[in-house]
């Protein structure tokens, strides 16, 4: 049986304007996806778990000052007792309310846990924000969710989508966290795998160190 597609038609008075709400004032904003982007070793996932923190206490300059909310975390890399916890408790961050986000998977009768992929996983990260009442979902490094090829832009866009409607629908904010490619050029061609990363998200932070010493 093939799809069915029909074509829909909005005139632009009948869509109603709204204001950007913003996770973190300016620089990361509700509805979509912020990509931190640099070399290893530059601070990315500190900082992204400093802003869990200010989130889980209702301290980040934006739209949900003032409110503490949970965040979830989808890690590929990091040890949670030796890496993660000790980053978390050193920023602040109130442990009932960060949630490791995994997937348990049966096949052939043998029962595993791996990370979320997406889009196969799309509705299981919707149920997890539905259940804790989430405001940001982080996801580290975002290219080891991406189900095809990096450097395609179709199968980027494929992935990255969904999770930016998922961000637009519950209003919350996704930071993925990927690396630069080892090639030269703008700082908006820096980020690895297709420009369909770039493309797919609404604001990119670029972390690097300075000659004083500090990143970005």
């Amino acid at each position: 049986m093939s799809d069915q597609r029909d074509l829909l038609l909005t005139p632009a008075s009948q869509i109603p304007t709204r204001r950007q709400a913003w996770l973190w004032a300016g620089r990361i904003p509700l509805g979509t996806t912020t990509i931190f982007a640099g070399r290893g070793g530059e601070g990315k996932s500190t900082f992204a778990l400093y802003l869990a923190a200010l989130i889980n206490k209702g301290e980040l300059d934006g739209d949900l000052h003032g409110t503490a909310y949970p965040v979830l975390i989808i890690s590929h890399e990091d040890d949670w007792s030796t890496v993660m916890n000790p980053r978390l408790i050193s920023a602040g961050a109130n442990l009932d309310h960060v949630y490791q986000v995994r997937v348990r998977m049966t096949v052939d009768e043998i029962t595993s846990e791996t990370v979320p992929a997406f889009p196969l996983d799309l509705q299981l990260s919707r149920d997890a924000v539905e259940q804790t009442g989430a405001k940001l979902i982080i996801v580290d490094p975002i290219t080891s969710t991406i189900s095809g090829d990096l450097h395609k832009v179709t199968d980027v866009r494929r992935s990255l989508d969904p999770l930016t409607q998922l961000a637009q629908d519950l209003e919350l904010a996704v930071i993925g966290i990927m690396h630069f490619n080892k090639g030269t050029g703008n700082a908006s061609d820096k980020l690895s795998g297709s420009h369909g990363f770039r493309d797919a998200v609404r604001s990119v932070l670029l972390f690097a160190t300075t000659r004083a010493g500090n990143a970005w």
